[in-house]
């Protein structure tokens, strides 16, 4: 009788610690891939951001660059016009 009692013992044991690495295996693995989606996420955003501001940049380079020629433009016209 003590003898199917420590067996019985043992396997609730190992039932126990099979069901709680199982349980930190699941909890290790969903937090791993929270973190993978969240650094992800951050990648895109950056990336997202980065994007906008170089085509602002180069829309912003453009504008100048047609605003100076019309200037020049504009500024040899007003001297043909005086000569």
């Amino acid at each position: 009788m003590v003898a199917i009692m420590v067996n019985v013992v043992h396997v609730v044991v190992v039932v126990v610690v099979v069901v709680v690495v199982v349980v930190v295996v699941v909890v290790v693995v969903v937090v791993v891939v929270v973190v993978v989606v969240v650094l992800v996420v951050v990648v895109v955003v950056v990336v997202v951001v980065v994007v906008v501001v170089v085509v602002v940049v180069v829309v912003v380079v453009v504008v100048v660059v047609i605003l100076a020629l019309i200037a020049v433009a504009a500024e040899e016209a007003v001297v043909v016009m005086m000569s």
